[in-house]
């Protein structure tokens, strides 16, 4: 993993000037090289906001990792992110956080392992703090999935709203989870290591196995079926 960090700058342009996007698996877990806009791609499949939720009843979402270090399904307020908060409220040392750990190894997410910057993420704090006591509201993009909400994006805004007793948006994108790039990178390869990624399966075993009609996925929400099937997710 180590290796990857020497090769991943001139990878990621690579792959961004060809326009191209490359995931592989490694001893955690699945990392990709350009995840091709992944913001974007998120908000094509926004279907509504619920407003004011309290961080605490969200759940972290799919990161690609192996059952070892996978934290999907992990309750917000159990998370590295929340301690690294707490840690940077108290004047601690980040870089001696579990949330610092994982960044580094690439453990955190299906990001690759990169330097924990102190000084970006104490910058951060301050702005995110700031605009929390100024009564803004922060957005979090969210799945849900069996009556559960899972963070897509925004685990840090959950994070920092929930050490401050404030609410958080959540911008519903789940109809992204029948899309098939989505279900082939989170469910399908997982699918060839089983054993590896039981969590992942778990997760999304039910939804995928529920309707027949899913045999053609849509790959952008909207219609009958992307429609009736963001429906069965949430029950």
């Amino acid at each position: 993993m180590r290796l990857l960090r020497f090769v991943s700058r001139d990878v990621e342009r690579l792959c961004e000037i060809t326009g191209t996007s490359l995931t592989f698996l490694t001893r955690v877990g699945y990392k990709s090289f350009n995840r091709l806009g992944r913001h974007r791609l998120l908000a094509a499949f926004e279907v509504g906001t619920e407003r004011n939720i309290a961080p605490d009843t969200l759940r972290l979402g799919f990161d690609g990792l192996r059952d070892p270090y996978t934290l999907l399904g992990r309750r917000l307020a159990d998370s590295p992110h929340v301690v690294l908060m707490r840690t940077l409220e108290d004047g601690g040392d980040p870089t001696r956080t579990e949330y610092a750990e994982r960044l580094t190894e690439g453990t955190l997410s299906q990001g690759l392992p990169i330097r924990f910057d102190e000084a970006y993420v104490r910058e951060r704090f301050r702005t995110r703090d700031a605009e929390i006591a100024g009564g803004t509201v922060l957005t979090v993009k969210t799945i849900t999935i069996g009556g559960s909400r899972y963070i897509l994006d925004g685990k840090h805004r959950a994070a920092h709203s929930l050490r401050r007793g404030a609410p958080v948006h959540c911008v519903d994108v789940t109809p992204i989870i029948f899309d098939g790039d989505f279900r082939y990178f989170n469910y399908v390869r997982p699918r060839d290591h089983e054993a590896a990624f039981r969590r992942h399966l778990e997760v999304l075993g039910p939804v995928y196995a529920e309707p027949a009609a899913v045999k053609a996925w849509p790959r952008q929400p909207g219609g009958a079926i992307v429609g009736a099937l963001a429906d069965l997710a949430k029950h």
